[in-house]
């Protein structure tokens, strides 16, 4: 054995520099010699008696990269992508906003309802009046009166009429009471239930506006969640990889004090070790860095603080990953129909429609039904005038046009109508990018698929490699170096696998997200209190 690896050595297969597992290079140590010298020919029983120990002490699998890390995810009361896409939709700043626009459109709705009631007015008013001079329609004189019927007069028919009756004392103090009320008839006929309708829309578009901003947090939420369960656990392979490194070099700083290795491969190792530090310092930078980011969506950084554990077991495959494709167009009519944002411009739409139908009313006569109950001292109604309380009434119906009203509704349509235009281009140009999104979630959801597979195909290659290059080593016919170049082989395309579960569920939220189909769960989370 020590010739077939003085042999190697000699021909460039291997290099001296591989880092070696602790259990093969202790099976080297139980042979007996240097291990990279070069050695003579030896005889048949001198190397069987070489490969010998070899075979007793052959390394024995290394343990499932999946076990390993199963340990690490489906953690009992960890953090899962649930609970992060939940806590996100709560919290979420942008939805708080839409919220504080549905709360503004309900007081619109109430407004608009108190807008077409009847207006009733009620005027208390004290008036003090200068008081002129003395007033006597004929002057202070009298006047002469007969009660006869024809001429001429007799003395005794005539009869004389005091002058001061006829004097008119103003009264200072005036007491003015009135409650009015303006029914808007032709209101009632032609916009109120434009109106209405109008405000109605433009409610529910706040309202799936505030829902769309919450699905989209709790999908962000989720991206990011598996974003920090990845680098989670590539911060766990560092941490490994660099224990193993200084298992390694411990090796090889006593091959170097038995001579057996030259001092270039200690230092090699050495650098090595600080490179995995440094792997270990980034790889904590990442999970850091992934961890806050996502504690940033969930509550702010600043509520309670999540069980920073993996609560979801990715290694489990999710029912219903496989898309079919040839159902591209299919998933789009999906989205378009589901997506709630498609459906916020519709509504905005129909609520600008129903503005410009009202706009148009204005410029037709104003129909209005009136009544007035008055009690003043004096009222105006009663003559003369007396220092008393006397009450009066009076109803009616007015037409009033405003001719300049006529250019102001038209322009006011001309106005809706092209914000009607700009928010159908919205939908138009929303709705293609849908179709771009689908397409990319289809595509992405199809490729994780294949990775996958690709990886469960790689897994199984490579275990069949180990176990064939495990029994090459122990014939004799292997190098430690190619049973190691299987075992890191095999590591490796484990790990794989795990990476294509996480990607696989970040595509499916991608793919569903897309689709619309997160929303019936998102809607439904309670809100977070003010």
């Amino acid at each position: 054995m020590r010739k077939i690896y003085s042999e190697a050595a000699e021909s460039g297969r291997v290099r001296r520099t591989t880092l070696l597992p602790y259990s093969v290079l202790s099976a080297l140590l139980l042979s007996s010699g240097p291990v990279w010298s070069q050695e003579a020919e030896e005889s048949p029983e001198q190397e069987t008696a070489a490969v010998a120990p070899a075979k007793e002490s052959a390394p024995a699998a290394p343990p499932d990269a999946g076990a390993e890390l199963s340990g690490l995810v489906g953690q009992a009361g960890g953090l899962t992508s649930d609970e992060a896409a939940r806590e996100a939709a709560a919290y979420s700043q942008e939805a708080k906003v839409a919220e504080a626009d549905q709360k503004s459109a309900s007081a619109q709705q109430s407004r608009t309802i108190f807008n077409y009631a009847p207006k009733v007015t009620l005027t208390a008013s004290y008036t003090r009046q200068s008081i002129p001079p003395q007033m006597n329609i004929f002057g202070g004189n009298s006047l002469v009166g007969t009660t006869a019927s024809g001429a001429p007069l007799a003395e005794e028919d005539l009869f004389a009429i005091d002058g001061a009756s006829f004097n008119f004392n103003p009264i200072a103090n005036q007491y003015y009471l009135n409650a009015g009320v303006v029914i808007p008839i032709s209101d009632y006929l032609l916009n109120m239930t434009q109106s209405l309708e109008g405000v109605r829309a433009a409610k529910k578009t706040a309202q799936l506006n505030e829902k769309a901003a919450r699905v989209s947090a709790a999908a962000n939420a989720r991206l990011a969640y598996y974003d920090w369960v990845r680098s989670k656990l590539a911060q766990g392979e560092a941490d490994k990889s660099l224990h193993r490194a200084r298992e390694q070099y411990k090796l090889l700083q006593e091959f170097h004090a038995a001579g057996r290795i030259a001092r270039a491969d200690v230092l090699r190792q050495d650098a090595y070790v600080a490179n995995s530090e440094l792997n270990v310092r980034r790889a904590a930078t990442t999970e850091a860095i992934a961890r806050q980011n996502l504690h940033m969506m969930m509550n702010g950084g600043q509520g309670k603080t999540p069980n920073w554990r993996i609560g979801e077991d990715i290694l489990r495959e999710q029912s219903g990953d496989l898309v079919q494709a040839g159902d591209l167009e299919r998933y789009h009519q999906e989205a378009v129909q589901n997506r709630l944002e498609i459906e916020s411009l519709d509504t905005t739409v129909y609520a600008l429609r129903k503005q410009k139908s009202v706009e148009k009313t204005r410029a037709y006569p104003r129909v209005e039904g009136f009544g007035n109950l008055t009690y003043a001292n004096p009222n105006p109604r009663f003559f003369p005038q007396q220092d008393e309380w006397n009450a009066s009434w009076d109803v009616g119906i007015r037409a009033v046009w405003t001719l300049n009203d006529i250019g102001a509704a038209s322009a006011d349509a001309n106005v809706t109508n092209a914000e009607v235009a700009r928010v159908k281009a919205q939908r138009q140009q929303l709705q293609d990018a849908l179709r771009t999104e689908v397409l990319s979630a289809h595509q992405g959801m199809q490729e994780a698929q294949l990775a996958r597979e690709s990886s469960e195909r790689g897994v199984a290659a490579a275990e069949a490699a180990y176990e064939d290059r495990k029994k090459l080593f122990e014939g004799g016919r292997a190098t430690a170096f190619d049973v190691l170049d299987a075992e890191t082989t095999l590591v490796t395309a484990r790990l794989n696998l795990v990476q294509a579960y996480v990607a696989l569920r970040m595509a499916r939220v991608r793919f569903d997200h897309a689709l619309g189909r997160d929303v019936s769960d998102v809607v439904k989370a309670p809100k977070s209190a003010d």
